[in-house]
């Protein structure tokens, strides 16, 4: 419990975290009012497949937007690695075009996860490539 007794700024970090992991649980998990209620076009702009076919493009507009959603993805998770909770990743040096090529390769060799929410499959590419090799609490 020592660790909540630091500062504000710590416990405002802390609350972050929880709140990132909390979303990318939610993401991970769909609702319960099922696939098929649900707005087809919110589907595909959310899924695996779009996402990588904007990391592939040869569009500069698509690629940044690509680049941006995984270093965001990454920082995120890099936090919850560094914070010892789970679903984060450790260790992980990168650029732009490296996570680009991460998550290209992963959707290459696990094509059945294109209709999936782009969060996890990020999530999915950059904890194979940098998992954190501790238990966590």
């Amino acid at each position: 419990m020592r660790f909540f007794r630091t500062t504000g700024f710590h416990r405002k970090r802390v609350a972050f975290l929880v709140a990132m992991a909390a979303w990318l649980a939610l993401v991970a998990h769909p609702d319960k009012t099922g696939a098929g209620e649900r707005d087809v076009d919110q589907l595909v702009s959310r899924s695996t497949w779009l996402l990588y076919q904007y990391c592939k493009s040869e569009t500069e507009l698509k690629v940044n937007w690509c680049d941006g959603y995984l270093s965001g993805m990454a920082d995120v998770l890099i936090a919850l690695g560094n914070s010892n909770m789970p679903g984060g990743i450790c260790g992980a040096v990168y650029d732009q075009s490296g996570l680009r090529s991460v998550f290209i390769q992963w959707v290459e060799k696990n094509a059945d996860k294109l209709g999936v929410d782009r969060a996890v499959s990020v999530q999915n590419a950059f904890t194979d490539e940098w998992p954190c090799n501790r238990r966590f609490p």
